[in-house]
């Protein structure tokens, strides 16, 4: 069970990324991952840094009209942008071998990786 910080960075991703996405579309998008638990994590081979065990990543099944949303418009960049988030297309083979992941999604999450991109995108679009 996640603890109260957790549950709210939770709340927040949900009112302020996925609910503003799924409205935009005025459609059912399909949540693969969110909160997993150390355990759960560990047991299916997660990073040990996993932002999903903090309640900051929500996987998304494949919608290209989604991930087009949040990474070329100015309105989608922004929501990340505002919530410190990035996106990362994980429906490659290639990419699902280099990130462990085991089926295609899109990870939103709040990794230092993804977030100077966001950021950086962000500011091109301006």
């Amino acid at each position: 069970m996640p603890d109260n910080e957790t549950l709210i960075t939770m709340q927040i991703t949900s009112e302020h990324v996925f609910e503003p996405l799924r409205n935009h579309f005025n459609e059912q998008i399909y949540v693969s991952s969110f909160y997993r638990s150390p355990e759960l994590n560990q047991a299916i081979g997660g990073s040990k840094t996993s932002q999903h065990c903090l309640g900051e990543a929500i996987d998304i099944e494949p919608n290209q009209e989604a991930y087009n949303y949040l990474w070329n418009t100015e309105e989608g960049l922004g929501l990340l942008n505002k919530y410190e988030l990035g996106i990362l297309d994980e429906t490659s083979k290639e990419m699902l071998e280099k990130t462990g992941g085991t089926e295609a999604h899109y990870h939103i999450g709040a990794d230092s990786t993804l977030v100077p991109k966001t950021r950086e995108r962000y500011n091109q679009l301006l």
